[in-house]
């Protein structure tokens, strides 16, 4: 399938019937159907459909620079997509933006986007979004909503002049849904050829991270050596290859846009003919060309290690298998090992449990990679280390160590910058229960990973030596890798609280209990991270917030955003401002909580004043259906125009009324 097209039929009725079209009829239930229903994960979908219009915007433009994504976080709660592409008139914002199956991009295969429905999928899990047009010097802010039917509708805020480059920004309140975005913009962007800036440099990580856990990629596509899923992955889409359908492979195959067909999510393909037919020559072409591939890609390696090494990582797991169907010799490759009689070579491995003691091997086959996926490092042989090498091993964690004679590194072809001095990387044994201060200590240092079903306790922290040079360094006691004054998950809240408030800290590090009672400890300049945040909250002024309740408890506050969107006033404009007011307050309010600060925050309900203030100038509308959270156009007229008359002294008959 190339483009999205629908071939004309030669359609024949006999006799002279009379015949009548079918029709869609526009409805809450039709664009709920196809603004949330179609998608089952839809935080995934958000992210996934608003980065491919990013996307397409910039190919349209030529623009090859990155768009700015703002994923949520505790301190700052919305979603955001801003790209530069060609921006949108107000009229496109109308026609095209807000029209379910109207599309610009349906007739070319550049751009992902072709059901114009992506643009739409906030509705999934929000009630409401911003979108902000940036097109040939105007800037136009707009309101996407669902009015008290459930239909969408599209409102214009404000226009006025800019020097920004064109481009759209959708903007979104997810409040509650910041590990979720988190997840999911991973299972997003890890298939984007093109990343963009995002806020968070920790998701930035992780998505690198999950592009570089793929051990081999080419024009093919991108595989993995274990075993694990296959998909098909298209205009920075990937979509789940049915099982009957799969190979040994695990990981993804590349296909040009418009090659298969999706169901309207863009979630699943659609298993017509033709894509079923294209994915099954186009596995068992990528199998066939596969292992040459891999064949000349290792035969061009000059250094026999790094190929060895290569070949090793490939040549495991499910790829093997394909590997090995080949009549191409891969054992070519592979390093030398030790003969009998010669000396073998001496590793010390430790596993990733507490509960792992190092242990000693012999071997006649150089360590390449790890089935654990732990560190294998490479040492020049020296001897009576033994025992620093073990007591060194034991602040370790999925390590393998391996300990070579001139001969041996010689024989493997190691490059001299992979071999490492044991004198200067093992530490002579301390005692830091001694008399004198040791000049390092060991602890452990927070690597900003929170517990969770994934994460384990001893997974957030890194073992680490420091020097003991009288630098102040905040500390938390834990015991078993867990923090005995704050949970785990809080961490984080902290440090990013602190940033906001303009504090730093560079570390966390965590001490046991046994190391709070050394001289180690007393001699050198600690600070737990409570008395930290006590001594720094001095100079911390009090705040003042408003507060801001749930719109079910305030319900004034949808009143007032449907009066904003028709006329002017100056107590509905103060409420509106006080709410915009309030959201932005709530970052500071946030940190302070956070750091457990709630006595320095002075609150006010300052909304619900403005709205008493309105109910006693114009105490009709206590009349309205939950005080107008549901209240119609029609009611919203009639109170307008009651307003009107109370400050002009005339009545400005309602068109719906």
């Amino acid at each position: 399938m190339a483009i999205l097209s629908t071939d004309k039929r030669d359609v024949s009725v006999s006799n002279d019937f009379k015949t009548s079209g079918f029709k869609i009829q526009a409805s809450a239930k039709a664009f709920e159907i196809l603004s949330s229903n179609i998608y089952t994960n839809k935080v995934r979908a958000v992210i996934r459909e608003y980065n491919c219009n990013a996307y397409d915007a910039h190919v349209a433009a030529g623009n090859r620079q990155p768009w700015d994504v703002h994923l949520p976080t505790y301190l700052e709660s919305y979603f955001s997509v801003r790209d530069y592409g060609t921006g949108l008139s107000d009229e496109q914002v109308r026609e095209i933006f807000t029209t379910y199956f109207h599309s610009t991009k349906t007739n070319s295969n550049d751009f992902v986007g072709a059901l114009g429905l992506g643009s739409k999928s906030a509705f999934s899990i929000v009630d409401s979004f911003n979108v902000v047009s940036y097109y040939n010097g105007v800037k136009t802010d707009y309101c996407c909503y669902k009015d008290e039917c459930g239909e969408p509708q599209v409102a214009t805020l404000a226009s006025s002049d800019t020097d920004q480059q064109n481009g759209l920004e959708v903007s979104m309140s997810v409040e509650g849904r910041t590990d979720d975005f988190t997840d999911e913009a991973v299972n997003v962007f890890k298939y984007f050829d093109v990343l963009p800036n995002i806020n968070d440099k920790e998701v930035v990580k992780d998505i690198l991270k999950a592009k570089e856990d793929y051990k081999f990629v080419c024009d093919e596509g991108s595989f993995n050596t274990g075993y694990g899923s296959l998909y098909a992955r298209m205009g920075n889409v990937a979509y789940k290859i049915p099982t009957e359908y799969r190979s040994d492979l695990s990981g993804f195959i590349n296909f040009d846009i418009g090659d298969l067909s999706f169901n309207a999510g863009r979630e699943e393909l659609s298993m017509d003919d033709s894509t079923k037919k294209l994915l099954k020559s186009r596995i068992q072409q990528v199998q066939d060309n596969l292992s040459q591939v891999v064949y000349d890609k290792l035969d061009a390696e000059q250094c026999v290690f790094a190929r060895a090494k290569k070949k090793a990582e490939v040549y495991s797991g499910s790829m093997r298998s394909v590997l090995r169907s080949s009549a191409l010799d891969f054992d070519k490759f592979n390093l030398p090992s030790i003969k009998d009689g010669d000396e073998r070579i001496t590793a010390y491995k430790r596993g990733n449990w507490h509960r792992d003691s190092s242990d000693i091997e012999s071997l006649t086959r150089l360590p390449l990679i790890n089935s654990n996926d732990w560190d294998i490092r490479y040492f020049l042989h020296k001897d009576r280390m033994k025992t620093r090498i073990m007591q060194w091993m034991r602040s370790k964690r999925g390590l393998q160590i391996v300990l070579l004679k001139q001969e041996q590194i010689d024989l493997f072809g190691i490059p001299a910058d992979l071999i490492e001095d044991l004198e200067e990387v093992v530490p002579k044994s301390s005692n830091s229960y001694g008399g004198s201060t040791p000049t390092r200590s060991k602890v452990a240092e927070w690597n900003g990973k929170t517990t969770g079903w994934r994460v384990k306790a001893n997974e957030c922290w890194d073992d680490v030596e420091i020097d003991n040079d009288g630098s102040e360094r905040v500390y938390v006691e834990i015991n078993r890798y867990e923090s005995q004054s704050y949970g785990m998950d809080q961490f984080k809240n902290i440090m990013d609280s602190l940033e906001h408030l303009s504090v730093a800290i560079n570390s966390i590090y965590g001490l046991k209990t046994a190391f709070l009672k050394t001289k180690a400890f007393k001699q050198g300049n600690w600070i737990s991270l409570g008395e930290y945040i006590q001594r720094e909250s001095v100079s911390m002024p009090d705040i003042e917030v408003i507060e801001k309740n749930r719109n079910s408890e305030n319900p004034y506050q949808e009143l007032f955003r449907k009066l904003g969107e028709k006329f002017d006033n100056e107590i509905v404009k103060e409420y509106n401002d006080t709410v915009k007011l309030a959201e932005a307050e709530h970052s500071d309010k946030f940190a302070y909580n956070a750091l457990g600060l709630g006595h320095k925050i002075k609150s006010e309900d300052k909304l619900q004043q403005i709205a008493d203030k309105f109910v006693t100038q114009y105490p009709v509308v206590e009349l309205l259906h939950w005080n107008g959270s549901h209240a119609s156009n029609s009611q919203l007229d009639i109170l307008i125009n009651h307003i009107k008359e109370k400050v002009n002294g005339f009545t400005v008959t309602s068109t719906n009324a």
